[in-house]
């Protein structure tokens, strides 16, 4: 694996983790969507049965997103 490409997963679904936390939604989810683009490219190093399992784990992090996403939308309608 191209530990650059991991690497900067890593690093995205951590700052996700650390902006949600601090409910900083929109931070949250611009990191959340970049964890989720460089895990496909993770995805792509491996063969088939390995990449499924990052495409799949891209799938969780986009739906993660999504909640994130609704999160902003009720945050920004009560404003």
């Amino acid at each position: 694996m191209s530990s650059s490409v991991a690497d900067k997963k890593r690093e995205h679904e951590i700052a996700a983790e650390q902006f949600l936390s601090q409910k900083e939604y929109e931070k949250a989810f611009f990191h959340t969507a970049k964890a989720a683009e460089f895990t496909l490219e993770v995805a792509l190093l491996y063969d088939k049965e390995q990449g499924l399992a990052y495409i799949d784990d891209a799938h969780g992090l986009l739906d993660v997103a999504e909640e994130i996403r609704a999160v902003m939308s009720k945050k920004t309608a009560k404003e």
